[in-house]
């Protein structure tokens, strides 16, 4: 099956942040690369509010964003909201400090949508597939330049992305439960 990936990118950006809201997860600096730009994005966050000190510092930033740029908190989320949920926006923005894996990059992927993330994650070849960034923390102009890339696509070019964003994804759970039932069929056999 393919993923519905029709997105109009000619009038707003949609970005999605989805964690839980805490220092490692690096929502300020997220908030803090939208400083900087003049591109027309709708940030929208999801996920726990962990520590409520570093979610002030974070509303305090929002409150500092250009007219260009919007981000809003939108709550927390049951696990079967998540996958429509992403399928709503363009891409993942998620410069994380660090992930042993990070699902919500996967999940992210199923639903067609980019990640843009740090290269602190297993998630490094989406470059390279064609399907996402993995920028280094200490590039911000990286960061920028995806937004722009992402924004100027024309609407056939995203939506290709996104339909090889979900294919990639499939594969990789294909192979996840290729090798769980290998392991399986040697334990059997133990």
């Amino acid at each position: 099956p393919t993923v519905n990936v029709k997105r109009d990118l000619s009038k707003t950006l949609k970005l999605v942040f989805f964690s839980r809201i805490s220092p490692k997860k690096n929502l300020d600096y997220a908030l803090q690369l939208l400083m900087n730009s003049d591109l027309p994005i709708q940030l929208d966050i999801y996920g726990t509010q962990e520590d409520q000190d570093y979610w002030q510092i974070c509303e305090s930033i929002m409150k500092s964003l250009p007219k260009t740029v919007q981000a809003r908190y939108c709550g927390e989320l049951h696990p079967e909201q998540v996958a429509p949920m992403l399928s709503k926006y363009h891409a993942l923005f998620f410069p994380t400090r660090g992930e042993n894996y990070g699902h919500v990059i996967w999940e992210s992927l199923y639903a067609g949508c980019s990640p843009i993330i740090s290269d602190q994650t297993p998630w490094k070849d989406l470059e390279e597939q064609g399907i996402g960034w993995a920028i280094p923390l200490d590039k911000p102009e990286k960061f920028h330049e995806a937004l722009q890339t992402l924004y100027s696509l024309l609407p056939e070019t995203f939506n290709q992305r996104a339909q090889d964003a979900h294919h990639y994804a499939r594969e990789i759970a294909s192979n996840a439960e290729s090798v769980a039932a290998n392991r399986r069929l040697f334990a059997d056999l133990g």
